[in-house]
């Protein structure tokens, strides 16, 4: 017995939606979702880098920030 579950629509196909979007607006707006979500991890990343990298006198208060930043 498999514990797995079917996707209910394969990766990179656009269905019918709730909405009623058209198709071509449907992939229009999965297109620009999609890339402000790889932004955002891309941000995210250098934020966590950041963390890692900071030198100086105010070390601890930048060092403590990022963290929490990077963590929420």
């Amino acid at each position: 017995m498999s514990s797995q579950k079917k996707s209910q629509q394969s990766a990179g196909t656009v269905e019918e939606n709730a909405l009623r979007l058209e198709k071509e607006k449907a992939e229009q707006i999965i297109d620009a979702l999609n890339t402000d979500l790889a932004d955002a991890y891309v941000l995210y990343h250098q934020l966590h880098k950041h963390h890692w990298n900071v030198e100086g006198a105010e070390f601890r208060d930048i060092h403590v920030f990022l963290q929490q930043v990077t963590r929420t």
